[in-house]
């Protein structure tokens, strides 16, 4: 669970040796420090190294964790593959909730590519990470656009678009 000023979302290790985690702009608004609070209850701080409030990502440094980093694909996933979200939805009462459903198609919102899904999002999850069977992350939990609660498009952000717009490039 990632904690700022403007309020909390999820986040995502993608490097645990030097702390990095991902999550999206609207998480951490303009803080430059935010709270991140693990699974085990452990908090540290992290700092904001950048952001993208365009695209809606953000990385951010923690100090190392004893967590394995989960592992990424810039492969896209196929319509109507398996995918799970895991995140925070309403806060830390429902930490590392993990929602399932299949990838639907791909949208252009306001010119930027999302992966569409019926993965249920909720306040809180925006922020963690889009899963594929294998155990990649494929995206970013973005939020869903709609005028009815529970009656949205759930966008995520495609994880090579988000390491681009950040400069981050995974050694693999």
């Amino acid at each position: 669970t990632v904690l700022s000023g403007v309020g909390n979302g999820s986040g995502f290790y993608i490097d645990a040796e030097g702390g990095y985690l991902l999550t999206n702009h609207h998480v951490i608004g303009d803080s430059k420090y935010v709270k991140v609070r693990l699974a085990s209850g452990r908090e540290l701080v992290g700092e904001v190294l950048r952001s993208d409030s365009a695209r809606d990502v953000a990385l951010v440094k923690t100090e190392q964790v004893a967590l394995r980093p989960l592992p990424v694909s810039v492969q896209a996933p196929a319509v109507g593959d398996e995918l799970v979200a895991i995140g925070s939805p309403f806060g830390e009462t429902f930490a590392s909730s993990l929602t399932k459903g299949v990838l639907s198609g791909t949208s252009v919102v306001k010119e930027f590519k999302y992966l569409q899904s019926d993965v249920k999002v909720l306040p809180g999850s925006s922020g963690g990470p889009l899963i594929r069977r294998d155990g990649s992350v494929v995206g970013i939990v973005q939020g869903g656009v709609g005028v009815t609660p529970g009656a949205t498009v759930n966008l995520f952000v495609p994880i090579d678009e988000a390491l681009s717009r950040l400069a981050i490039d995974i050694k693999r």
